[in-house]
């Protein structure tokens, strides 16, 4: 089985904040997995998938590494991100798509 997404080591925070809500983590999503998370509102679960699309990903200050299959994310132009990565949202009968 293939890794799909690598996280490594990833904090991130919001602008004007004091500490992060991503702190040091690190996380392998294999092909084919089916993973959930879960946790209290605000406890960065949105903020993590959303740094897995870096359009969607919000602003503030982030560092470690995250790759798809094998690539660094940064690296990826938009096109091969919308291509290659989808992303749905809570409610997905309120989406444009």
């Amino acid at each position: 089985m293939t890794d799909t997404f690598v996280i490594e080591h990833l904090c991130f925070s919001y602008p004007e904040q004091s500490g992060a809500i991503l702190r040091d983590m690190s996380l392998t999503v294999r092909q084919g997995e089916f993973l959930v998370l879960c946790g209290p509102s605000g406890c960065g679960k949105s903020t993590l998938l959303r740094q897995l699309k870096t359009v969607l990903a919000p602003h503030g200050r982030r560092s470690g590494t995250i790759l798809f299959e094998g690539q660094p994310l940064d690296s990826m132009d938009q096109r091969q991100q919308t291509e290659r990565i989808g992303f749905v949202q809570q409610s997905p009968d309120n989406q444009i798509v």
